[in-house]
């Protein structure tokens, strides 16, 4: 199958692997330079023939439109959404009923290696397109790495100044410092309240402890004052007796 590619200048690093069908046996291709060089390697690994021609310093565009896409049996178009050379490719494929994929750069895989610090560049296009931020949040799911633009504005309020990045629920969002102070003194108000709390149940632990001893006590003071008794009627009778004997001692002497 012949395949012809174009591209606009926007677009940085393409996985064309992902693109190309594999039982291609030809390329057309017309994109930047930049990106030239990857659809030549990809076409040198698999042994398919490779054509280069850029639409867009053809003197007569509309003659060499049409022939780009009747020289293949289906097109692959990279749009940025402007309107450009591969804009008016895709209208006539798509007017002539050509088989034709475009992508546009919200739908593209971008690859990008590592450097010797660990660090990757973000294309520029995707910058471009996520409104050029300085900072992002870094979110795990999996195996999967997730790049989330740092909103710099609070997630309360949206004040854009006296910000401070905060950590909630495993993501990076900006709080100001007057709805932080809103939310500390919220904190302590609701902590007062379980001290409170925490109060209030040991006093009552402690009082119903306290009514199961006297309780307890109510009930076992009888049998207390009983034996109490018992014990004493034994010390007195014993003392009768020990003087009773004392005296019939002294009566059989005399």
């Amino acid at each position: 199958m012949k395949v012809a590619i174009i591209s606009s200048a926007s677009f940085q690093k393409i996985n064309f692997a992902k693109l190309i069908p594999q039982n291609t046996t030809k390329v057309i291709s017309s994109v930047p330079e930049h990106l030239n060089q990857s659809i030549v390697q990809y076409a040198d690994v698999n042994r398919i023939r490779f054509v280069t021609k850029n639409l867009a310093e053809c003197e007569n565009k509309w003659q060499a439109i049409e022939q780009f896409c009747e020289q293949c049996d289906h097109i692959i178009a990279l749009w940025d959404g402007q309107p450009d050379i591969v804009k008016e490719v895709i209208d006539y494929a798509v007017g002539h009923h050509k088989s034709i994929s475009f992508f546009e750069l919200d739908s593209l895989l971008y690859t990008e290696k590592l450097d010797n610090l660990g660090r990757v560049m973000l294309p520029s296009t995707i910058r471009q397109k996520l409104g050029n931020p300085d900072e992002f949040s870094l979110e795990l799911e999996g195996t999967r790495m997730i790049l989330h633009p740092l909103d710099k504005k609070c997630v309360f309020c949206s004040q854009v100044e006296q910000l401070n990045h905060m950590i909630i629920h495993h993501k990076s969002v900006c709080i100001c410092e007057s709805c932080l102070h809103a939310i500390s003194q919220i904190r302590q108000k609701k902590t007062a309240s379980l001290d409170a709390v925490f109060i209030l149940i040991q006093m009552t632990v402690i009082l119903f402890l306290l009514c199961l001893i006297f309780t307890y006590l109510t009930i076992q003071m009888p049998i207390i004052l009983l034996f109490i008794l018992t014990l004493n009627n034994q010390k007195i009778i014993t003392i009768v007796l020990y003087y009773g004997y004392l005296s019939n001692i002294s009566i059989t002497l005399s």
